[in-house]
């Protein structure tokens, strides 16, 4: 006797036997039919755990995405795993103060987009525990199809955003880092706009271009090397436990772990995050979001060997200008081994090429002019006049 197996109605969902769901979609009543590898009762128990280390077991991306039918599984595990924009993005954008220093950070690009950020170092804050200062990325380029020349009146534009009274004052930037291989690179190369084979690169043409507008500031290539500045970068976001030696809590599969109470009484503590992008740079915030490490193509080989150390080069034209900046804050840090050193501190090495004036908060002008106000009474008072 042949029982007939149950259709779904439109827009309706049915489990006719363990593994499989079927539905039947309510705009063209396609009917869907989704299998699963327990369907088979073969692979149900504990076939999963003998199957599970061929895709690199049961937490990683292949597993999930090809036998627990996962889309949203990444083709990769994420670099910045402690990255929350709760926590590294402010709600609100706010001006950075005039004293804090301040670099331009550029990736050029003709096909890819050009990405340009504003960075800025938090003086005012107590350094962390590894002698980080927080660092604010607070405002970003991003655009395709832009010559050396563009980018260069964008950043001049961008640098001297309207005041409260709509003003325009022009930011101090201490440099423009360039990525180098705007060295190499000619503009013909990249842009259809230029023709002549002999062209300047692209690092000339960017230099000569921010000279043209009478803008005093440096132009000069920066570090690609990332393993180091992705180590710091992580630690930078922090957001993770750490023992009382300041050493990362880890659980079996290398994630993150809470500490045990033992571990807290021992001062295991929530390492604060030295690094922000500010709401205004939504491109390198989605790229912060999605930056992962590199895999290797067959499950086979990825059986059989390590991961590979070394992250995607897609979709990190921002990142890669926060590589940049991290190298130069360790240069100046005089920091140059592969860990950090507590007893450094950011900008150590650091002197500005302006002197700005320091901003007085306003809470503390309100105390001073207070402190006046009642040094004048007390002086009315003694002479008999108050």
């Amino acid at each position: 006797m042949i029982v007939p197996v149950p259709t779904p109605r439109q827009g309706e969902m049915i489990r006719p036997m363990p593994g499989i769901r079927a539905w039947r979609n309510a705009g063209n009543q396609f009917l869907v039919v989704e299998v699963h590898y327990t369907a088979d009762p073969a692979r149900r128990g504990d076939w999963r755990l003998k199957a599970a280390p061929k895709y690199g077991g049961l937490r990683s991306w292949r597993w999930r995405k090809e036998q627990e039918i996962d889309w949203t599984a990444r083709s990769g595990r994420l670099v910045f795993e402690n990255w929350d924009e709760k926590l590294h993005v402010p709600r609100l954008a706010f001006p950075i103060p005039e004293h804090w220093p301040r670099w331009l950070l550029v990736d050029p690009g003709w096909t890819n987009p050009t990405s340009v950020l504003w960075a800025a170092v938090d003086i005012d804050t107590d350094p962390s525990p590894w002698g980080y200062l927080p660092v604010h990325v607070y405002r970003e380029f991003y655009e395709r199809r832009r010559n050396a020349h563009a980018i260069a009146h964008f950043m001049h534009d961008m640098s001297s955003p309207p005041g409260r009274n709509g003003e325009r004052a022009l930011e101090t930037i201490e440099e423009v880092i360039v990525d180098p291989q705007a060295k190499q690179e000619h503009q013909s190369a990249s842009s259809p706009e230029q023709t002549d084979e002999g062209a300047e690169n692209v690092l000339d043409q960017l230099e000569e271009a921010v000279l043209a507008l009478g803008w005093d500031v440096p132009v000069r290539t920066g570090n690609n090397h990332k393993e180091e500045a992705i180590v710091e970068m992580i630690a930078r976001l922090a957001n993770y436990w750490v023992d009382h030696n300041g050493v990362p809590l880890y659980d079996e599969t290398d994630s993150y772990r809470r500490p045990t109470d033992e571990e807290i009484l021992e001062g295991a503590y929530l390492a604060r995050p030295t690094l922000f992008v500010h709401p205004t740079c939504p491109h390198t915030i989605l790229e912060m979001r999605k930056y992962v490490w590199a895999v290797w193509a067959s499950a086979d080989v990825s059986a059989r060997r390590n991961e590979p150390e070394k992250p995607m080069d897609k979709d990190d034209h921002s990142i890669t200008n926060l590589i940049r900046f991290v190298n130069e804050l360790r240069r100046l840090r005089g920091d140059t081994g592969d860990v950090a050193d507590p007893e450094l501190r950011d900008l150590e090495a650091f002197a500005p090429r302006v002197t700005r004036r320091q901003v007085v908060p306003a809470d503390e002008v309100a105390r001073r002019a207070h402190e006046q106000r009642a040094a004048r009474y007390r002086r009315r008072v003694s002479r008999g006049t108050g």
